[in-house]
């Protein structure tokens, strides 16, 4: 199964997204903070990070640089409330990662997150 972490503070999206992810199949880790995700991506193998851009400590482009550091290949989808002037300057320091607008839908969540890691295809045994 895969695992991702979802680093977002609000309490709301958070519940959703996971909900969203645990549908999907996935093994659902939730932090706070950067600092929660920083222990848990220690604790445990993460194939995808769901990072808020902005939080109220820090960002989530920086958790995410110091998670991908750890973790070299995790997989990371943005998302924010924010369409202002705070994303356009800290966006593009997150390199190519994925950016959704919240709120957005189940089909909007499960489409970004399968750009970034295909399900893997599944053969039908024959005999």
């Amino acid at each position: 199964m895969r695992t991702v972490l979802i680093l977002e503070e609000d309490g709301v999206v958070a519940r959703a997204i996971a909900r969203i992810m645990r549908e999907a199949g996935w093994s659902v880790l939730q932090a706070t903070s950067a600092q929660q995700a920083f222990t848990l991506g220690r604790l445990f193998s993460i194939d995808l990070l769901i990072a808020d851009v902005i939080l109220s400590e820090g960002t989530g482009v920086q958790a995410a640089r110091r998670l991908v550091a750890d973790r070299p290949g995790l997989h990371t989808l943005f998302v924010s409330e924010f369409s202002d002037w705070r994303l356009r300057r800290l966006l593009p320091a997150a390199g190519r990662c994925p950016f959704l607008q919240t709120p957005f839908t189940s089909t909007a969540l499960l489409d970004s997150v399968a750009s970034l890691i295909p399900e893997p295809l599944v053969l039908a045994h024959t005999a």
